[in-house]
């Protein structure tokens, strides 16, 4: 059974003609407003890494909150990615499996150099966004009303799979050697950690990325990709409904709040808070889409891959050197604050030779074609692009 619900989105045949100029879909211009909310989710996830290794604790909770955000913000991001690829730029299950066997080999490299544990045993947050990636895919093309039904019943059925199968402290690691990274509980497993109980597994995870994907659809809908007022008050709506039900706020397993990561178990209040907040965020984000202010961001956002192995360099670079310490409040922030000015310019190099590279393969060649206006509107319009 074909996907009836996302046939009428895809692009119109394009006729060339003598006549206007515009850019095909794999020449669109990058989407400022995901590129911004991506580097926001970059700040946040390196900003709670570092404060787990140079930050004595107790942390405050709304520091926990905050860099909490990031996870649901980067899995939502890679849904929206399927649906903006399948739509925009015709992709097909090939690709979506090369990217997983990408994301899956980067994860083996960070686990190897980064981490010196052995690989695939604790569903760390590259393996499962490559994993989830076709199964997306799968989902967008194959279930007719789209992918929102499986994404509630994932997350629905998470806290009771918790109850069920259980939930350990911490997940199996082992490092090179085969010794066990942390005490763990005799009943903890692999497939386990896959299934529900480690850092991202398929409950809920996997229905937060399936989410996305419905939640771009949505926005292709608007007019030029703006998600409209709508956005905003399903979000406010998603954000006091999550509070209440997570109210009075838990810390989650102490021992894997030194990671800092998401909530662990993710509470269902947890997940609609932060899934109201990124929707509250895209409303609040497009007036100012492409201001100024927010370049750093758009920055951090078009390079998230690259981003996320310098913070783990940095942080293991400084451990290596220097071993541990911690820092007072301000002296964390003025680190964190030199570490996001030197990623920036870094980035800056890295953007700059690519744009080189792109110009001497004259790939910014424009055509001309002749389209409707509903097609020359989706053809326009920047799709997010495959980083994750």
């Amino acid at each position: 059974m074909g996907c009836d619900w996302l046939g009428h989105l895809l692009p119109a045949r394009v006729k060339t003609t003598p006549g206007r100029m515009v850019e095909t879909p794999g020449q669109a211009q990058r989407d400022p407003l995901m590129d911004g909310i991506r580097g926001l989710a970059l700040v946040l996830m390196m900003f709670g890494h570092a404060a787990v290794n140079f930050v004595a604790p107790p942390w405050p909770l709304w520091g926990e909150m905050l860099c909490a955000l990031a996870p649901i913000f980067f899995f939502l991001i890679a849904g929206m990615m399927v649906t903006g690829s399948v739509i925009h730029r015709q992709r097909g299950g090939t690709h979506f499996l090369k990217r997983m066997v990408f994301l899956m080999a980067l994860g083996v490299a960070i686990d190897l150099l980064a981490w010196q544990i052995r690989p695939f045993t604790s569903c760390e947050v590259l393996y499962a966004i490559g994993v989830y990636l076709p199964l997306t895919y799968l989902a967008l093309k194959y279930l007719k009303h789209g992918p929102l039904a499986l994404a509630v019943l994932v997350v629905a059925a998470t806290p009771a799979l918790q109850t069920c199968l259980g939930y350990s402290a911490y997940p199996l690691e082992w490092d090179l050697s085969g010794g066990l990274v942390h005490p763990v509980l005799h009943t903890a497993s692999v497939w386990r950690h896959w299934l529900v109980d480690g850092w991202f597994p398929v409950f809920p995870w996997l229905g937060m990325m399936l989410l996305g994907s419905w939640i771009e659809h949505q926005r292709i809908q608007q007019d030029a990709g703006n998600p409209g007022a709508g956005f905003g008050l399903v979000g406010t709506a998603f954000i006091g409904l999550g509070l209440k039900l997570w109210w009075p706020i838990q810390p989650g397993l102490v021992v894997r709040l030194q990671v800092g990561g998401a909530f662990m178990p993710p509470p269902l209040g947890y997940l609609l808070w932060g899934t109201g907040t990124f929707l509250a965020l895209l409303y609040l984000s497009w007036p100012v889409r492409g201001a100024v202010y927010l370049a750093p961001l758009r920055r951090f956002g078009r390079y998230p891959l690259l981003g996320y192995g310098f913070h783990l360099l940095v942080i293991q670079g400084i451990r290596y050197r220097f071993g541990k310490f911690f820092l007072n409040r301000w002296q964390f922030l003025l680190l964190f604050s030199l570490w996001l000015a030197v990623l920036y310019v870094v980035l800056g190099l890295v953007n700059r030779w690519q744009g080189e590279v792109r110009a001497a393969d004259g790939t910014m060649v424009q055509e001309k074609v002749d389209l409707e206006p509903e097609t020359f509107r989706r053809l326009h319009w920047p799709a997010p692009e495959e980083v994750l």
